[in-house]
C-alpha cells in the first residue's frame, strides 16, 4: 500500500488573499479584471512564463511599476501558514507517510508558499497545474500524480468539487475545513 498523502496548498497549508494583487495594481474595471483573470489562469496553467506574465500584468496595472514590484505584489496573495498544519504534516512524516503537494498554482506562488511554510522540508514532491497544463479536478492532474507517486492514501483539499473529482477517480478525499478536523482524520490512518 502506498504511503503517500496528496496535500493541496492554498487554504489548506497556507492562507491566500486572491484579491490582494488586482487591488494593489489598481485593476478595477470589469474588462481589466477579465484580462487579469485570463492572464492569471494562463500563468497557472504554465502557458505563460513568469517573466511574460509579470510584464503583461504590469501593462494591465494603472500604476506601471518595476518588474520586481509587480512580482512582489503578485506574491502578496500568499499569506501566512495555516496554524496547526505544521504539526499535522510532522505527525504524518513521523508515521512514515510521504507528503506531496497537489496544487493549482503558478511557479511564483509555489516558491513564495514554500518560503513561508515551516514544514516545507517535509514536502517530498508535488504535482502542479503550471507543470501539467490542467487544473483540478481535471483527470490529467490525478493521472500525473499517480504516475509520479502512485495512488495516495489520502487527498486533502478545501474545494468540494476537487474532492468529488478525486473520489470519482477512486481516491479517498478529505474536504478540509479546519486543522482540528483533519487531525482526527490523520490519527485514524
Amino acid at each position: 500500500m502506498s504511503k503517500v498523502i496528496a496535500l493541496d496548498l492554498g487554504k489548506v497549508c497556507i492562507n491566500i488573499n486572491p484579491e490582494a494583487c488586482p487591488k494593489a495594481l489598481g485593476i478595477n474595471s470589469i474588462n481589466s479584471r477579465k484580462e487579469y483573470d485570463d492572464l492569471f489562469l494562463a500563468h497557472e496553467l504554465g502557458s505563460k512564463n513568469s517573466y511574460d506574465f509579470i510584464e503583461e500584468l504590469n501593462k494591465l496595472s494603472s500604476k506601471h511599476l518595476s518588474m520586481k514590484d509587480v512580482s512582489s505584489i503578485f506574491c502578496s496573495i500568499i499569506c501566512e501558514e495555516i496554524p496547526g498544519m505544521s504539526e499535522i504534516v510532522c505527525a504524518l512524516a513521523s508515521k512514515g507517510y510521504r507528503v506531496c503537494l497537489f496544487s493549482d498554482t503558478s511557479e511564483l506562488h509555489l516558491y513564495e508558499s514554500l518560503s513561508k511554510l515551516s514544514f516545507a522540508h517535509l514536502i517530498t514532491g508535488g504535482v502542479y497545474s503550471f507543470e501539467t497544463g490542467a487544473v483540478k479536478p481535471d483527470r490529467q492532474m490525478f493521472m500525473e500524480f499517480e504516475r509520479k507517486y502512485g495512488k495516495p492514501v489520502l487527498y486533502i483539499d478545501d474545494k468540494e468539487m476537487n474532492c468529488a473529482g478525486a473520489e470519482k477517480y477512486g481516491w479517498t478525499a478529505h474536504c478540509f475545513d479546519s486543522p482540528e478536523r483533519l487531525e482526527k482524520v490523520v490519527q485514524g490512518l
